[in-house]
């Protein structure tokens, strides 16, 4: 004959569902702390991304500004220097086209001066729905054609780029050489950025340009 132990005690149905609902508890809780870190860790990634491009914008067009190249004479090549005020859909899209003596020659036999003609401009995607800042350069001024120029992307994800010129006495929003004479004594640059979660991240500085006076 044989006994069953009394003693022996298997989960009820209650136990077993109790215990499955507290597993989902945690596994919830677990899944919410790690989807908040992942966000975390990607919005440090944008913004330090961010700060890498507006550093690398601000410290390229403060270089290439500095050097900005003011005509004496009848000296050629004749300066430029046209900074036109744009906007659309109400953010501000200026464009920069400047001579500089910015221009670094890596090659002894490289068809270039020291003299360059700078371009800043904003140049949509495809869509039409992100903007890029691009950076013109022509090292050769006596060419007869514009193949030699180069662009580069300075930085993507600007909302607006927006530049300000000083004559000594007044804030202008545009400048032409062709009506003013030589360059702006300084000029005020100041990018936004597109955040992923919507908002805007401003950067403004100003650079002194020192062939100006």
């Amino acid at each position: 004959m044989f006994f069953r132990n009394s003693d022996t005690k298997g989960f009820t149905l209650l136990e077993i569902l109790i215990a499955i609902a507290i597993l989902a508890v945690i596994a919830t809780m677990v899944y919410a702390s790690f989807d908040a870190s992942i966000k975390v860790i990607d919005r440090v990634d944008s913004d330090a991304d961010i700060y890498r491009q507006a550093r690398l914008i601000l410290t390229r067009l403060s270089e290439d500004l500095s050097m900005a190249y003011k005509s004496k004479g009848n000296v050629q090549p004749e300066a430029t220097f046209v900074g036109q005020d744009g906007a659309v859909n109400g953010r501000a899209q200026d464009t920069l086209r400047f001579t500089s003596l910015s221009h670094l020659r890596y090659l002894p036999d490289e068809p270039a001066s020291d003299f360059n003609l700078i371009e800043y401009s904003l140049e949509a995607d495809p869509e039409g729905k992100k903007w890029a800042l691009l950076r013109k350069e022509e090292a050769n001024l006596y060419s007869l054609s514009v193949t030699g120029a180069g662009q580069h992307v300075m930085g993507e994800g600007i909302h607006s780029f927006n530049l300000r010129y000083f004559d000594g006495k007044t804030w202008l929003d545009r400048w032409d050489t062709t009506n003013q004479k030589g360059v702006p004594w300084v000029v005020e640059i100041e990018i936004q950025f597109q955040e992923p979660g919507g908002g805007q991240r401003s950067f403004k500085s100003w650079v002194e340009l020192a062939l100006a006076k």
